[in-house]
């Protein structure tokens, strides 16, 4: 399972989908998430629910590695959208109009922070 390394909140971009809701279970370390707005700590053993068209997004503010398996239902994204991801990764920061291309082409919607 990938880790959530130690990083900054990417500057406010979230992301919402309206075809599936998403449950995410804190296995490793503390990963924070914003769902509408609120900023929501994660755990081990702790869940946070995410209703379809939420707006949301995440960050990892410790120093240590985290893992949080993320359920979707119904399941929608096949291993073919974390290859893709991760090849947008693999040379460091992704171009953000890639990004973008890619994660639309799977139904994840980026949401300015204005928005």
């Amino acid at each position: 399972m990938p880790a959530i390394r130690p990083a900054r909140t990417a500057d406010g971009v979230g992301i919402h989908h309206d075809r599936w809701d998403e449950t995410i279970y804190g296995l490793v370390g503390t990963t924070t998430f914003k769902v509408n707005g609120k900023d929501v700590d994660i755990s081990p053993g702790e869940t946070v629910f995410i209703k379809r068209g939420v707006v949301h997004g995440f960050t990892n503010r410790t120093g240590e590695v985290a893992r949080c398996p993320c359920f979707l239902s119904p399941g929608v994204l096949g291993s073919q959208f974390f290859k893709d991801i991760a090849k947008l990764r693999a040379g460091g920061e992704p171009d953000p109009a890639k990004m973008k291309e890619t994660m639309l082409r799977y139904g994840l919607v980026p949401v300015p922070a204005s928005a």
